[in-house]
Formats: structure tokens, sequence, C-alpha cells
């Protein structure tokens, strides 16, 4: 899930209601909590009405590995990450029209929304911006960190949007500190599913092996 407050229950439910549905990988919220999406396996993702469970809308073109839509700082509108070879877009969901946009990011995997709306975190692909910031409305790139030597799948801010922690296939969790656009360290080493920070400025690691880490992650960067 992209919303540690989300209940998982909904899976069973919509699965439940709508059996023609491909297996469900990923499950997460948009509309600040007020649809909740899935994406099967065939590609394909989905949106309900988290209260009925009533479809809403649904695109296609996702690849393994791609995380589910994201919130953006503009009511309507979500960013598709579809992944490798995928074609991210614009999708408004009042009107079910695309847009696409950040040629430098062309193959974004996932992202999150800042805790203040105002920017978004997206982990790519591309080698040399594998973690980006860009501007929550119009998503022009803010800052680029290119320390990733893989494909970055899963990112998420710190509760007090200061820091970034992200996930990649080069086997590593790596900190930034927001303001100053650097790399504050790699916390940890190994295959890491998804991740995600709690109140208490701890992070949460679910490794591939089917552990769950928890980890102390620093708040200040090195000495310059």
């Amino acid at each position: 899930s992209n919303d540690g407050a989300f209940d998982s229950s909904i899976a069973f439910r919509l699965a439940e209601a709508y059996p023609e549905l491909c297996r469900v990988e990923r499950i997460g919220t948009v509309d600040r909590g007020q649809t909740t999406v899935a994406r099967c396996a065939d590609g394909t993702l989905v949106a309900f009405d988290p209260s009925t469970g009533a479809r809403r809308w649904e695109v296609g073109g996702f690849k393994p590995g791609s995380d589910v839509a994201v919130e953006t700082g503009v009511a309507g509108r979500v960013w598709l990450p579809r992944g490798s070879r995928g074609t991210p877009a614009l999708l408004d969901t009042r009107s079910g029209t695309e847009a696409l946009g950040l040629p430098q990011l062309e193959y974004t995997s996932c992202g999150a929304l800042a805790p203040d709306g105002r920017s978004l975190v997206l982990g790519s692909v591309t080698q040399g911006a594998e973690v980006a910031i860009v501007d929550g409305r119009t998503l022009e790139p803010r800052t680029l960190f290119p320390n990733h030597r893989g494909g970055v799948h899963a990112v998420c801010w710190s509760r007090d949007g200061t820091r970034i922690a992200s996930a990649s296939r080069d086997g590593t969790v790596r900190i930034w500190h927001v303001a100053r656009g650097i790399e504050i360290l790699t916390v940890w080493r190994g295959a890491v599913a998804d991740l995600a920070w709690d109140e208490d400025g701890v992070l949460w690691l679910a490794c591939e092996d089917g552990s769950v880490r928890v980890v102390d992650a620093p708040n200040a960067p090195p000495p310059r």
C-alpha cells in the first residue's frame, strides 16, 4: 500500500465484488483517501470507491514492478508511473484524459506526494536521475538524485517532509536530505520491496525475504 492508514481488507472485498479482476499486486489511495486504486497483474489500474466498492475509472499499460497512481498537488489529477518501458502520464480522473510529461524521467515506476502537498518524489529507472523531486502542481523537476545504481521501485517521505527514503534494485536503501539536495547515507543493504516512515521517525522496511526491519534514519546530513 502507498498509504499506511489504508484498510487492507478492501482487497478481499474487491475480489468478492469483482471476481473478473486479475490478481491484485499493489493497492493504494488517491484523492486524499477518497479513492482506492489497485494495480493488477495484467497491467490494469482500477479505481474504486473505498466505502461502496463501486468502480470509478480504469487505465492500462502498467508494467511489472510499477506502483499505483500517485497523488499530485492538484485535485483530480494523478501521475501514472507505468514502470520500465511503460508510458507515464498525468491523468485527469474526472474526464479520463491523459497527458504526457517529464521526458527526462521517461520510465517512472513509483512516487509519493509530500506531506505539505507541494512536491512529488518520483522513482525511475532512468540512469542519472533515479530519484527526483518535482513540483506538485507543474511537475517541473526541482532536484535530481543520481547515486543509485539501479532502478528505484519504492520511495517515501518522512512525516515532517525533510527527508526521502528510496529502495533500489541495486540492493540499497538511501536517505536524502530534501532542503540540501544531498544523500545523507545508505541505511540498508539488501533487497527491499517497500518502505515507510512512522510518526516517530523510524523507517520500516518490507524485505523481499519476507522479513520486516526497522532502522533509525538520521535527520541531519553529514558534515560538509
